[in-house]
């Protein structure tokens, strides 16, 4: 056996087929036999979707709790996010919060069927999750068409007049029929709707641009409120299900039918929204999610602990400097101010008992209530932390004690593999622990670590045929991916003695 060698472990292997992202088994083809010396194993690279909600929801839901002066406490479900700044945080906020969202409703969907050829009305191919949500309303439909048939046949099993019960039965033969078209138009959907899934994002984001060569800053602001509006269906769907103690399989196939379309709908977003950043500041995601990664006064502290005892003089010299950075800045920034711009215009329209106002001059938010019923609220603990506020009640008018982090608080994550290496010491416990990956606050796109100099650690078995991955955050939770595989490279090396 060599020295060194290499082990690769996708988590998509199809030899377990309930692995996840963040924790799965690889069987490997034959057994390693660690002879010969002390081995010790490291984590050379690992390659992983960024598909988490990075600002808020990220390892468990959040929710504000409205109490109220005369009425029954009110808790709100807030849906999982990405926001890369304040005012962009602000507005989705609002939009949830907001008591005036007018009812979704169903998208035209009009289809036409010939043999096993399928014509869709131009209005469900610009935005890929449209397939889904008509296939959803297909299959709502074809439930109620069933409870129809049911009650015919028991009409037509129930007439003892032959001459009403031929006619009842031509009605039953027709409803039959129906039932048939019915599965037959979802059997074609569905077909289309996976076609597109599989498409490449960059393509499907193109295409969106296409359709929308002038307003697609509009459609992105729709697309985010029927992904919130999603969210909020979702969320009664679930109520509705524990009220009935979860006995009812349909429903909890219709539940995993909702989360699989937020899904895709947050997959294609995120798809659309890096081509339009691309388009708009010529700069890719990854570079603006780095400009926009440090707050200002993020910058003034590194500043003054990279200078503790150098004079600052405001000289010429540096003034022309600022100029011709602020002039090499003043693009980008327009640029940014008016995507935000956009999207205050939008809130404008709307009205919620309850905003999250951010104040630019302090960096702060400030909180406050548009209904004289409400007392206090309380929200949840990473939303508390985003938002910059102490655990607890918060009243009106009440400003942010702490500094906002739209990372969430979840900066990294760690890789372990049980029974493989010795324990490692961190903090207060031992553990099976690779490696910590550090995270970015984005969501959207493929990362991958590659590290030179990997943490190696001795190898307990003397032979192994199964090597077992877990990634979770800090606090001991699974990291919770909404898609994609995760690829991580072992290297192994053999310590020799001399």
């Amino acid at each position: 056996m060599a020295n060194t060698f290499f082990v690769v472990l996708p988590s998509n292997v199809s030899d377990y087929p309930d692995n996840k992202p963040n924790k799965y088994r690889v069987h490997l083809p034959k057994p390693i036999e660690f002879k010969g010396g002390n081995w010790v194993c490291g984590l050379y690279s690992i390659q992983y979707p960024q598909s988490w909600a990075a600002t808020i929801g990220t390892d468990v839901k959040q929710w504000i709790e409205i109490n109220y002066k005369n009425k029954k406490p009110h808790r709100i479900g807030i849906p999982k996010t990405t926001q890369l700044t304040p005012n962009g945080l602000s507005f989705f906020l609002k939009l949830v919060l907001s008591n005036k969202e007018k009812s979704r409703k169903r998208r035209d969907v009009s289809i036409e069927t010939f043999e096993d050829e399928i014509i869709i009305d131009p209005e469900i191919n610009l935005y890929p999750h449209n397939y889904w949500e008509a296939i959803r309303d297909y299959e709502q439909e074809l439930e109620q068409h069933k409870v129809k048939v049911e009650e015919k046949t028991k009409e037509v099993l129930n007439e003892e007049d032959e001459t009403k019960k031929e006619e009842l039965q031509q009605e039953l033969d027709h409803l039959h029929s129906l039932s048939e078209g019915k599965k037959k138009e979802i059997r074609l959907l569905t077909e289309e709707a996976n076609k597109r899934d599989r498409r490449d994002d960059r393509l499907i984001a193109n295409q969106f641009l296409e359709q929308h060569p002038n307003d697609y800053h509009e459609q992105v602001i729709k697309m985010e409120i029927n992904i919130i509006v999603r969210y909020i269906e979702l969320e009664e769907k679930i109520k509705e299900s524990r009220e009935k103690d979860g006995k009812n399989a349909r429903s909890g196939d219709e539940i995993q039918r909702f989360i699989n379309s937020i899904k895709r709908m947050r997959k294609n977003l995120e798809a659309i929204e890096s081509v339009i950043i691309e388009k708009d500041l010529n700069i890719t995601r990854d570079e603006f999610n780095q400009q926009n990664s440090n707050t200002h006064s993020e910058f003034v502290q590194k500043f003054f602990d990279d200078h503790p005892s150098e004079e600052i003089i405001p000289t010429k010299e540096i003034f022309e400097e600022q100029k011709d950075e602020q002039g090499n800045d003043d693009l980008i920034n327009k640029k940014t101010v008016t995507l935000i711009k956009e999207k205050e215009s939008q809130a404008k329209d709307l009205h919620s008992d309850i905003e999250f106002e951010y104040l630019d001059s302090i960096d702060r938010f400030r909180v406050i209530f548009n209904d004289p019923e409400i007392s206090n609220i309380i929200i949840s603990s990473q939303l508390c932390y985003v938002l910059g506020f102490p655990m607890g009640q918060l009243v009106n008018g009440q400003i942010g004690k702490y500094g906002i982090d739209l990372k969430g608080g979840f900066t990294s994550f760690a890789v372990y593999s049980k029974g493989l290496t010795s324990n490692v010491i961190m903090g207060n416990s031992v553990s099976s622990l690779l490696r910590i990956v550090a995270v970015e606050n984005r969501s959207g796109g493929v990362v991958e670590r590659v590290y030179d100099q990997p943490m190696f650690i001795p190898v307990l078995p003397r032979e192994i045929n199964e090597i077992e991955i877990e990634l979770r955050w800090m606090n001991g939770n699974l990291v919770k991916f909404d898609h994609g595989t995760v690829i991580i490279t072992l290297m192994f090396n053999r310590m020799l003695r001399f």
